[in-house]
């Protein structure tokens, strides 16, 4: 049995790397593979959802509002963190070894038949702080590397990068993406064609998903994951949409004060990986500008709105998603009205289109593998 290392953000408290996570390793395990992620954690990701270290560099830049929400933020991340930590601890396979650094990462080459880096921002650089490791830097053996929808997350990268990530793009054996822009990036840094492939959590069924899904509750709700304190509120104002005898679901970074006090808001920030698909497969609908949040309304077949914002590489693989299946007049732009988002689906034409997709990625996952 061929023995695979799995490289991602593998223990983040972030829904979508969890969702991801979850699935690639579940697939190869169907496909009768063993894997497990090889526990790599540098400084930079070590620190990312600790709130001490956040309240430090906010006060460092003289932030005292950041610091401040920070440090009220901090019980609602501690319990997020202890609901993925329960997750991660029953779904995941993790190596018994943790390295920190490229270096220490070595010894692992020989432990592996195949190292599989992906899906999720890993090749952003501030996601990954700017460490090649997350490109399989650390394995000598081209043969034994490739990725598999991996995402840059930006539309560019640092400029004292990009020798680097030539370099380690170039040494790897294959070559995927999530996004078409990176795709355009990969063929611009080293002349190679990368394959557009479907994120990890396609390669699983709906009913493969709901096995992860707790029981329903009997309240109405639209569930809203966006990135912006604005979004939401210009949704609702600009479409008026209906919410009378409902709740809002709301999962954001941006919550405030108000969201607590506010009977009909209910703040889902610290929920768990498992309570996050619930949310949505039980909404009546969906408003979004999360990739993994739409993955799972395409997959559940959840009436949505998406919020298209920030660089090229944030909305790139959000395009990407909904190109493929047609529903670019999902998008919320400045005409849209409630006729347009109470639009129905093609269902039919979208399972049709993952169909497709899925096999031509399941079919590029498994040919790299054995290649």
């Amino acid at each position: 049995m061929m023995n695979l290392a799995l490289l991602s953000f593998h223990n983040a408290a972030n829904y979508g790397a969890a969702m991801q996570a979850y699935a690639l390793q579940v697939f190869l395990e169907k496909n009768g593979y063993k894997c497990e992620y090889l526990d790599y954690v540098n400084n930079s990701r070590k620190a990312e959802y600790s709130m001490s270290d956040h309240i430090i560099k906010s006060l460092k830049k003289g932030s005292i509002l950041s610091a401040l929400k920070y440090m009220l933020g901090t019980p609602f991340m501690e319990v997020r963190k202890m609901r993925f930590n329960r997750f991660y601890n029953k779904y995941l396979k993790i190596s018994e070894k943790t390295y920190t650094n490229a270096k220490e990462a070595e010894e692992a080459e020989s432990l592996y038949d195949k190292f599989i880096v992906g899906s999720d921002q890993v090749w952003c650089a501030e996601n990954n702080g700017g460490d090649v490791a997350y490109l399989l830097s650390f394995i000598k053996n081209r043969n034994k590397k490739m990725s598999y929808s991996s995402s840059f997350g930006k539309d560019e990268i640092p400029k004292e990068l990009k020798s680097e990530y030539a370099h380690c793009l170039n040494n790897m054996a294959h070559l995927s993406t999530r996004e078409q822009f990176g795709v355009d990036m990969i063929k611009q840094m080293t002349g190679r064609d990368a394959t557009l492939v479907l994120d990890p959590v396609f390669l699983l069924t709906t009913k493969d998903w709901t096995k992860l899904i707790p029981q329903k509750n009997s309240e109405k709700y639209i569930f809203s994951y966006t990135n912006t304190s604005e979004q939401f509120p210009s949704f609702l104002k600009q479409t008026n949409y209906p919410l009378e005898g409902k709740r809002v679901y709301k999962l954001s970074s941006q919550t405030t004060l108000l969201d607590f006090v506010n009977s009909k808001i209910k703040v889902m920030y610290s929920m768990s990986p498992q309570s996050f698909l619930k949310s949505i497969y039980y909404a009546e609908f969906v408003v979004t500008a999360s990739f993994h949040c739409l993955a799972f309304s395409i997959l559940f077949h959840k009436p949505f709105a998406v919020f298209l914002s920030g660089n090229g590489g944030k909305t790139g693989r959000l395009s990407t998603l909904l190109e493929y299946f047609g529903l670019n007049d999902r998008v919320v732009t400045e005409n849209t009205t409630l006729s347009d988002i109470q639009k129905p689906i093609d269902w039919d034409y979208v399972d049709k289109v993952l169909r497709e997709k899925r096999q031509e990625s399941m079919n590029y996952l498994l040919d790299s593998i054995n290649h």
